[in-house]
């Protein structure tokens, strides 16, 4: 399937009176008929299969974002978490 651009925006809340951040993303036609703004730096790529027909998409069916290899946290090597600060035996 092609991969879609989404993002968050901010919607006027009637209830509340003011404007606010979405919690879930959509395209930039649904934010456009919602008369949303769209938080550009919020952009991300997903399966169009994940977009509902109304345009958005729920915060948890997104998938986690690749992390790149250099920035992938390692645990250190060399012994368990319980042995170290351990005292030696007598």
């Amino acid at each position: 399937m092609a991969m879609i651009k989404i993002y968050r925006f901010a919607y006027y809340d009637p209830l509340l009176k003011h404007d606010r951040m979405s919690l879930d993303f959509a395209t930039g036609d649904a934010i456009a008929e919602r008369h949303g703004t769209i938080f550009a730096e919020t952009e991300r790529s997903v399966d169009e299969g994940i977009v509902r027909d109304d345009g958005t998409v729920r915060a948890a069916d997104i998938p986690p974002r690749e992390v790149a290899e250099e920035h992938r946290w390692v645990p250190p090597q060399g012994g368990s978490r319980s042995s170290r600060g351990s005292l030696p035996r007598s």
